[in-house]
Parts: C-alpha cells; sequence; structure tokens
C-alpha cells in the first residue's frame, strides 16, 4: 500500500461505510445483491502507476427480520410479539434487550417460537430484540415497548342477601387507580347503568331474583379493568308479616288481626279464617282485619284458627300465606 492513495470499488449495489476512500471499511450490501456473487476491489494509486486486488463474496437471498406488535400495552393486558414471515428464517431467538446487548451476551434469551407471549410486566419501558438466522446471515430487529399502570376495580355491597321489603342496596367503590367508572346492576327489568365517580352509589331492585354485578373503571391513560360480581346480590321475595295470636277484647291492644305492615302501594289484600272443622268464618278484602267475629258478626270462642293471606304487590304479583292465629280471650 505504498502509495499516493487508495479506494474501494464493488460491482455490487451496496455501499461502503464510512466510505470507499482508505485502507479499511466495511460493504454493506444493497436489495440488488442478495442471490449474488459481489467483486469487491482494492486499488492503489502510486507515483508510478497503480496496484488492484478483486475478490469476491457471495450474498445469500434472505428475509429481514421484522417484530409485529405495539408500542405501548396496559400491565394487566397480555403482550404478544409476532415475527413477520417467520418461515424465512431457518431459526429465530427473542430477547430481552437492545441488539448491541445480544451482540455482547448481555441480553435475556427469552423464546426460539415465532409468537412471543410476554408474562405480567410492571409498569416501564421495556426493549425486546428479535435475532434471526438464514445460512450464514443473521439479522436483528429491536422493538422498545411502553407498559402503562391499569387501575384495579373492586367493590363492595350491602347488604348482599335481602328481600324487597327492603331492596335498596348499597355500593362501596373501593378501586385504585380509575378516574371513571361504568355501573351495572344486572336488573334486565329497569335501566341499571350508572356512570357515576361517586364513593357510594345506591340501587333499588324491583323484583326476587340473583343479581349479577358488573363494574367497569378506566385511568386518563386509557387503561381499564373490570370486577364482575357474579350472583352478587340475592333479593328474596317480600315477607309479608302475620301475627299469631290477637285478643279482641276491647282494651285497644291487639284487638284485630291484619297483615302487618300494610304498606302504601298495596291495592289489595284478601283474608280468609276457616275453623277447626275446615269451615269459613270470615272473608274480607282491600286491606281487611279480622276483629275475632264470624260471618254472622258474633264473637267466636277463643281457639285455634287457620287462615289464608293473598296480596297483590306491584311488580311482584300475588303473594299467598297461609298458617294459624289464636283467639285470646
Amino acid at each position: 500500500i505504498q502509495g499516493v492513495r487508495a479506494e474501494w470499488r464493488s460491482s455490487g449495489d451496496g455501499i461502503f461505510s464510512p466510505g470507499a476512500i482508505g485502507t479499511s471499511t466495511t460493504y454493506l450490501p444493497g436489495p440488488g445483491d442478495a442471490g449474488n456473487k459481489v467483486y469487491l476491489s482494492f486499488v492503489v494509486y502510486g507515483s508510478c502507476g497503480r496496484a488492484e486486488y478483486t475478490d469476491s463474496i457471495l450474498v445469500q437471498a434472505g428475509a429481514f427480520p421484522e417484530i409485529k406488535g405495539p408500542n405501548q400495552v396496559c400491565e394487566n393486558v397480555s403482550l404478544t410479539l409476532l415475527a413477520v414471515n417467520a418461515a424465512a428464517f431457518d431459526s429465530l431467538r427473542w430477547w430481552r434487550g437492545r441488539v448491541s446487548e445480544v451482540q455482547s451476551g448481555t441480553a435475556q434469551l427469552l423464546s426460539r417460537d415465532s409468537i412471543y407471549q410476554a408474562p405480567s410486566l410492571r409498569p416501564g419501558v421495556y426493549t425486546f430484540t428479535l435475532q434471526t438466522f438464514s445460512g450464514v446471515c443473521t439479522g436483528y430487529d429491536e422493538s422498545t415497548i411502553e407498559v402503562l399502570p391499569a387501575p384495579q376495580v373492586s367493590f363492595e355491597a350491602n347488604p348482599r342477601v335481602t328481600t324487597l321489603n327492603n331492596p335498596e342496596i348499597t355500593f362501596t367503590n373501593t378501586s385504585q387507580g380509575a378516574t371513571s367508572f361504568i355501573w351495572n346492576f344486572g336488573d334486565p327489568n329497569q335501566p341499571s347503568v350508572d356512570s357515576s365517580g361517586a364513593a357510594t352509589v345506591t340501587f333499588r331492585y324491583i323484583r326476587p331474583g340473583r343479581y349479577s354485578v358488573v363494574l367497569f373503571g378506566q385511568n386518563d391513560l386509557g387503561c381499564a379493568d373490570v370486577y364482575v360480581c357474579t350472583d352478587c346480590i340475592v333479593i328474596l321475595p317480600r315477607k309479608v308479616f302475620l301475627p299469631n295470636a290477637f285478643s279482641p277484647n276491647g282494651d285497644g291492644k291487639n284487638d284485630v288481626f291484619r297483615v302487618l305492615p300494610v304498606e302504601e302501594g298495596t291495592p289489595f289484600t284478601r283474608l280468609e279464617v276457616y275453623d277447626r272443622w275446615g269451615q269459613l268464618v270470615f272473608a274480607g278484602d282491600n286491606l281487611p282485619y279480622w276483629d275475632g267475629r264470624g260471618l254472622d258478626g258474633k264473637p267466636l270462642d277463643a281457639g285455634t284458627y287457620t287462615y289464608k293471606a293473598f296480596i297483590l304487590v306491584p311488580d311482584e304479583g300475588l303473594l299467598s300465606h297461609t298458617g294459624v292465629v289464636h283467639i285470646v280471650r
């Protein structure tokens, strides 16, 4: 290399880096070189002429590695990375770390499959590298992904089991990290979606049944969580209370027998009373009460009687109750 200057030449489509002038360089094959033999020449120019040396390289054709995946993902959503056109490579490897860390041997090997399913990741920034092998060629693609924090949604309900006498349920929002919410109280009989962000919300059920409640929460970053409480609320039929004894003696205490409590909005109640031989001794409609007299208006003897009560309750239909009541004189 004793001479004025030296330069590199090629017959291919690639480029020299850092440049074609000098005694040392790197040839980067171009797309047109794939599958072809490329001739490289080193030329030295001296005061008395020039000297040239030529050799050749075979550039193997192969696919460029490419990672398909999101740039951002919420921490409670699984992260899936796909190697595009994976069948074009002899083999591949997934690494956690940058290309430079893979080449230096400090990256963590994750998988050798075409799809990498990442385990749960804490919020932060992660870099993954796809390394591919085709013959003697090795390729790399690098992807940086940000894992965003997700809210944790939960609630408590009180009471969990109740009757239609007291069907109002209080829900306490115990979520962490969410800024907006949507409630669904699971009642198909009435609108049950509430976007309240209050710490407590109430809902009143109108029919007996088992209800599943869903709370959806989202934070300002767009990450969401959902809490489903299956068969969370049990609403039992309304309880109608009737005493088992009364004393129709005119003292103003327990003088009559009737359904208790007589609630507003209960438009119809029928009460039938029978003696021990099964004979009807009293019948009345529209919230009746029995004062211990028979159908003829005369006081009946002390003793045990059976009754049937039919109560028409809005949204519930006709409820029937049977039992015994004692006349005490």
